[in-house]
């Protein structure tokens, strides 16, 4: 189980890159999106495959740090 503030980032991310996280089905709430240019697309999707490979990295120290930490 992961901190209530890594559930929050993933939440306002889902806002610059909606359906990107499991079970967060919501859709944006910005409106941005509609407005991108195919080069503005291509950028916001390396900004988005950035954001997701620190976020499993995060996720998994956040994990194996729990398993380390005495339970109380």
């Amino acid at each position: 189980m992961t901190a209530p503030e890594s559930n929050a980032l993933a939440e306002r991310l889902n806002d610059y890159f909606p359906g990107c996280f499991p079970n967060n089905d919501r859709p944006s709430r910005l409106q941005f999106h509609n407005d991108l240019s195919d080069s503005e697309k291509l950028i916001m999707e390396d900004v988005y495959q950035e954001c997701k490979e620190w976020l499993i990295e995060v996720t998994q120290w956040e994990e194996e740090r729990q398993g380390l930490l005495p339970v109380t």
